[in-house]
């Protein structure tokens, strides 16, 4: 079958961009710790989610699971960024857990912790931490991905919220915000607490959970479970910072 120039200029052109979108995310990383935080800041105070999420690594995140956590960082635009900064793993930091039966695992070897400190007050100041690595020589935000099979079965479970604080600290207080499923639809949990304590709610699954730190001294921990069965355990955060899953 004979094919006119036009149609090869075209193919080429088609393999050209199909090569540009395969290298996109590589090739456009920043290569220095330095410049990645740069980057990230300028994204995050111009609301540029497409940037964001360029500066974020993708690999093995379905779609849905990938809306997910797109939707748990929303929270981010909406307040004034006091400082950015890189800080080391925690001491017992987890880079993966078995939620109902199926395994999640960050999609990157975790270097750190990226931090954002937004504007406020000593008392009201939040933060928020993502993990980052590097790949093929730039760096990235790191994502959760599904490893394994849904459990499916539809079925109704207890939920179980914690937050944990060292020996019940009275002095811990704090804020936790969630979203879960119960019959087809997406309920939201929010409620402030202090000392160590727990919520007990009863649908699907939970999409995501996260506890804002507002103690002046002590750390507290994210805990939840389904059936009884612990699936997931933060490591301890410190006032002004949180703890997310997933």
């Amino acid at each position: 079958m004979r094919r006119c120039p036009g149609f090869m200029t075209v193919t080429f052109l088609c393999f050209l961009c199909s090569v540009a979108l395969a290298m996109g995310q590589t090739s456009n990383a920043p290569s220095d710790e330095a410049e990645f935080v740069v980057q990230y800041r300028a994204a995050l105070e111009q609301g540029d989610r497409e940037a964001i999420g360029r500066l974020s690594y993708w690999d093995g995140v379905d779609a849905e699971h990938r809306q997910v956590q797109e939707k748990g960082q929303e929270s981010i635009f909406d307040q004034e960024v006091h400082k950015i900064e890189l800080r080391p793993l925690p001491s017992g930091y987890r880079s993966s857990y078995v939620s109902r039966g199926v395994e999640y695992r960050i999609n990157l070897p975790v270097e750190g912790l990226l931090r954002i400190e937004f504007a406020g007050d000593f008392e009201t100041h939040e933060s928020r931490l993502f993990p980052y690595g590097k790949h093929e020589g730039g760096y990235y935000i790191a994502r959760v991905a599904k490893v394994g099979t849904r459990d499916s079965s539809g079925k109704e479970k207890q939920l179980f919220i914690g937050v944990t604080a060292p020996s019940g600290a009275a002095t811990a207080n704090y804020i936790v915000s969630c979203s879960y499923d119960k019959g087809g639809q997406e309920l939201h949990e929010k409620f402030e607490a202090k000392g160590s304590t727990q919520r007990i709610l009863f649908g699907q699954k939970i999409n995501w959970c996260r506890v804002w730190n507002r103690s002046d001294e002590s750390p507290v921990q994210l805990v939840l479970k389904e059936n009884f069965e612990t699936y997931f355990e933060s490591a301890q955060v410190g006032p002004g910072a949180s703890a997310a899953y997933p």
